[in-house]
């Protein structure tokens, strides 16, 4: 299931949506002010 997700990500971007969600939006303005935490451009997580 994990692939078909990921795939569908990858090849059909536009169908998702050019802008971030509201939720998204949301959730990084709380991870900016309560973690201290750093995205490589790989998408690692790194405390």
């Amino acid at each position: 299931m994990t692939e078909f997700w990921e795939s569908s990500f990858r090849d059909k971007q536009v169908m998702w949506g050019l802008e971030p969600a509201d939720s998204a939006v949301t959730a990084l303005e709380l991870f900016k002010k309560h973690v201290a935490v750093t995205l490589s451009p790989q998408g690692d997580v790194r405390l």
